[in-house]
């Protein structure tokens, strides 16, 4: 590995620390909130206040998933780092443009192959996403 390319990885590394940093502390958030909703402390007073509840509370558990999945991302990037295979498609092999790393250092997937990715997922719909 030249130094150039070395150097780039490093600064990877640690962007992807500190995005796992980050989510970790939005998940911890989400956990004491539930918590705390779970112990009943709030009160509720009427019919538009349980509403709001309930739409802030749906939108903190999406936000919540998508840390979790992130997360996931970002130690699978981690371990592609340690085993020698970071920065290389995980589909077609070839090189990941170094702007894509710079801009979401988890991605494990050229553009080209993110591209036919998201354009097989919207022919098949919703129902083949896992």
């Amino acid at each position: 590995m030249n130094a150039t390319r070395h150097s780039l990885y490093q600064q990877l590394f640690a962007l992807l620390q500190q995005r796992e940093v980050e989510l970790r502390a939005i998940l911890e958030t989400d956990d004491a909130r539930a918590l705390h909703s779970a112990t009943g402390d709030t009160e509720v007073t009427d019919f538009k206040e349980i509403a709001a509840h309930g739409v802030a509370a749906a939108v903190e558990d999406m936000q919540a998933a998508h840390a979790a999945a992130e997360l996931s991302q970002v130690i699978a990037a981690q371990r592609r780092l340690d085993d020698g295979t970071y920065g290389f498609c995980a589909a077609c092999g070839e090189p990941i443009a170094e702007q894509r790393l710079l801009v979401m250092p988890q991605a494990p997937y050229c553009m080209a192959c993110q591209s036919y990715r998201e354009s097989s997922d919207e022919r098949h719909g919703p129902a083949s996403r896992t």
